[in-house]
């Protein structure tokens, strides 16, 4: 084999390896983007519970608050029919 032949199959052997490692990489980033979808998908349903969690809290204080003012408002109400002027 002369001098040149074996430069050009050293440049295949590097162009195929070059190939080899552009693949490899393509098909990380490619796993890198489904895993970073995945984490992403599962904290926003996991913000979405914690809000409407959150939202039912606030919901179930403010129903607990009107009991208690309807309540407040019932007692001014009767005391004031006992009110002596």
């Amino acid at each position: 084999m002369d001098k040149l032949q074996f430069s050009f199959m050293e440049l295949f052997v590097h162009v195929k390896e070059l190939g080899e490692l552009i693949v490899n990489n393509q098909r990380t980033a490619e796993q890198n983007q489904l895993a970073h979808a995945r984490e992403v998908k599962e904290l926003v349903v996991s913000n979405q519970r914690t809000i409407e969690q959150t939202l039912l809290e606030h919901k179930n204080l403010m129903l607990n608050l009107e009991d208690r003012l309807s309540a407040n408002v019932s007692l001014i109400t009767n005391y004031s029919k006992y009110e002596i002027t």
